[in-house]
């Protein structure tokens, strides 16, 4: 079957079923979890996703990033991330994935990103990607920017739910 994540609760919901339904619990090394929350709204106006060209004109509520992390009694690690984003395209997906297997040692495999799917967030994405956005040529440097900057926060979020780890029990 092909399973269908609206938020980051259902995928943690998703991640704690696997969790429950997983590998049996050791006594002597419990299961671990560590959390970590960044701010990633952008500083000033910014063109946002879902609504065309359209280009921020203040801040009704700030964005966030997210990170959990989990460690099997085995020692079997891996880190879930959610964004308050409208998407992750694939190059900002693998470009961010890239930074956190630089930072924490991890495998892709074991890094999940996931938006929340806001219509209310900024576009985010390198030059090609913006032309079918239609973003406007005076604003790409400024999607650039931002790009870079959660590429550099999310990395940085993933390796402090890492260094959170607590067991969970």
């Amino acid at each position: 079957g092909r399973f269908e994540f609206r938020g980051a609760r259902s995928v943690a919901a998703v991640l704690i079923l696997c969790l429950l339904c997983g590998e049996s619990r050791s006594e002597e090394a419990p299961w671990r979890v560590g959390l970590a929350r960044v701010q990633i709204t952008p500083e000033g106006p910014m063109p946002m996703c879902g609504y065309g060209p359209r280009v921020s004109d203040g801040v009704l509520d700030d964005l966030y990033a997210k990170a959990m992390a989990i460690e099997s009694p085995e020692g079997t690690r891996a880190v879930l991330v959610s964004a308050d984003l409208l998407f992750f395209r694939r190059d900002v997906a693998e470009a961010v994935a890239g930074r956190i297997m630089e930072r924490t040692g991890l495998k892709r495999r074991q890094v999940l990103l996931n938006a929340s799917h806001t219509h209310s967030g900024p576009v985010v994405g390198m030059n090609r990607d913006l032309d079918s956005i239609g973003v406007p040529d005076e604003q790409r440097p400024r999607v650039a920017a931002y790009t870079r900057r959660i590429e550099e926060q999310i990395a940085d979020l993933a390796a402090a739910a890492l260094r959170d780890m607590q067991p969970a029990l």
